[in-house]
């Protein structure tokens, strides 16, 4: 009988293959591992999938360096990498009360040596020395990597927040938590769901709060960058992150409560992910009135003392300035999401939250080479279309620049309100329609809005060579699309011909207190590029049962 080893190669890859799609990671965790040590043929074709997507902890980053350090092929394979930084644990009488300075700085000063400790690692990879070890080896994947960062407590899911989604394991205690999530809900509703704790505020299953413990949960501001735990460079020179070719993606996700500060991303943006091509940014509203970012000006020598307050609203100074000044240029597709709460937020700070005008105007100069934008809650439309309105000064023909690459574009808008009339909604449209004939590969624009007991969309796309104007709401707009603002849209359809659709929301809830944005952001075709597939479970589920996890 002929062994293995005279067996043609194609033989070879098929059975390994059948292998690693019959392999189950709850039964034997560590299979794909094991086969990788037989041969150098095994451990270069199993690797491929055990290197694929890992999860990373400050801890590991010794290990996890020495391992890549003895093959830098296995930094090729990894297209995956969840880095997680552990901040400082809390007992029973530190739950409810915001963290102090000393903690705070402490944790900044944990994540930013835990975070120059990685880049420190991934920068051994570089795209012009795969390209010269490997000159005719042109792999799916080998120079591209999305990078997943969070920071949170472990105690942050043991005392009044149960979070499951903080808890080790989470989101890989399941082979593809991205197309079966439910198990894991399932699993945390009969854990939690005769829970009774009232020093955490646990009554029956039901959790309540205080704002205290929220604080606690969130930090008491964004994570800056403090080097006291990094090595002096030579010669002082100032300290700069190095560069990450592997690096093109980058998600700041929204299961994880504590902000990270425009500070950091400034810096990562303009040193070190100068291939970044993808940046998805979910953050939470501050659990007063504001806005993480507004809290994060200047560097971590010389931060202000800021507190949450009605003064601060949608964006910050450093948020424009990293908008302006350090996005990346390679950057393609941009996704920018600003969540709130019922559990967590005030009712006032879920709806009627008044919007920097200036972000949106800054997003709006900032995205002009973009392919894909979506931006949600953050900015107001009608400031990312400020130069459009009607009655707006209008420069001299040619002088406006065009978003030449841009094929996707959401924003939502608090104009689209059913306590508003509708002429402020028709300007929006407009405002949007004129703007749109500057984007000369636009296949598809949503305007979108949710609140309490209300949601509606407006959408242009364009199929098979027809273009489509849609607008539907759940209150009665039906004469929102008028002749003059249709006329706007048929110029940007050009040549195709342009269909007209109104329609009342299925509206699924009739409870006024609660969020339809939920139920508006499953009609939209962009919802994809708004939330991912985990971030939309993970709302849907917490806007059905008011709750965060």
């Amino acid at each position: 009988m002929p062994g293995w080893e005279v067996l043609p190669l194609e033989i070879h890859q098929m059975t390994l293959q059948l292998v690693v799609r019959d392999h189950d990671p709850k039964l034997h965790p560590r299979a794909l591992s094991g086969y990788a040590s037989v041969c150098q043929l095994w451990r270069f074709f199993f690797e491929q999938h055990t290197f694929m997507r890992l999860l990373i902890r400050p801890s590991c980053l010794p290990s996890f360096g020495q391992i890549v350090c003895n093959d830098q092929q296995r930094l090729s394979h990894l297209q995956e990498l969840w880095f997680l930084v552990d901040l400082a644990n809390y007992g029973c009488k530190s739950c409810k009360r915001p963290e102090n300075k000393v903690t705070m700085e402490s944790n900044e000063a944990a994540f930013t040596k835990a975070l120059w400790d990685l880049l420190q690692i991934l920068s051994l990879w570089t795209r012009s020395g795969w390209n010269e070890r490997h000159p005719k080896l042109k792999r799916k994947g080998e120079d591209t990597m999305m990078l997943y960062l969070g920071a949170y407590s472990r105690s942050d899911s043991k005392h009044v927040f149960r979070d499951f989604r903080l808890q080790d394991g989470y989101p890989f205690r399941f082979p593809d938590l991205s197309r079966f999530p439910r198990e894991a809900y399932i699993e945390y509703e009969r854990t939690v769901s005769k829970l009774t704790d009232h020093f955490h505020g646990w009554k029956r299953g039901r959790s309540f709060p205080a704002l205290g413990a929220k604080k606690r949960l969130f930090g008491a501001r964004p994570l800056g960058l403090n080097f006291r735990g990094v090595p002096n460079p030579p010669d002082n020179k100032p300290l700069r992150f190095p560069r990450v070719d592997k690096v093109t993606g980058l998600t700041i996700s929204r299961q994880y409560y504590r902000g990270i500060g425009t500070d950091v991303l400034g810096k990562l943006f303009k040193e070190s992910l100068r291939r970044l091509r993808w940046f998805r940014h979910e953050q939470w509203r501050g659990v007063d009135t504001g806005s993480w970012n507004d809290l994060v000006i200047g560097t971590s020598k010389n931060k202000p003392t800021v507190e949450y307050g009605p003064k601060l609203t949608g964006c910050s100074i450093g948020y424009r300035d990293m908008l302006l000044n350090h996005m990346p240029k390679r950057l393609g597709h941009l996704n920018l999401f600003e969540d709130f709460n019922w559990l967590l937020h005030k009712r006032t700070s879920i709806s009627g939250m008044p919007i920097d005008a200036s972000l949106g105007r800054a997003l709006a100069e900032s995205s002009r080479g973009l392919e894909t934008l979506t931006a949600s809650f953050i900015v107001d439309a009608i400031d990312f279309f400020h130069e459009f309105r009607p009655g707006h000064p209008r420069p001299s023909t040619g002088t406006r620049r065009p978003w030449k690459k841009l094929r996707y574009l959401a924003l939502t808008s608090p104009t689209l309100d059913p306590e508003l009339p509708e002429g402020p909604i028709q300007e929006l449209l407009i405002a949007a329609g004129e703007a749109a004939q500057l984007m000369p590969s636009l296949e598809l624009m949503e305007i979108w809005n949710g609140g309490l007991g209300y949601g509606c969309f407006f959408r242009y796309v364009t199929i098979d060579g027809v273009a489509t104007l849609t607008w539907q709401c759940s209150w009665d707009g039906g004469s929102v699309l008028v002749p003059g603002l249709v006329a706007v849209w048929e110029r940007v359809a050009g040549k195709l011909p342009l269909a007209v659709q109104v329609r009342q929301f299925p509206q699924q809830s009739q409870n006024q207190d609660v969020s339809l944005y939920m139920d508006t952001l499953r009609q939209l075709l962009l919802k994809g590029h708004i939330l991912n597939d985990i971030a939309r479970y993970q709302v849907y589920y917490e806007g059905a049962r008011n709750c965060i996890g």
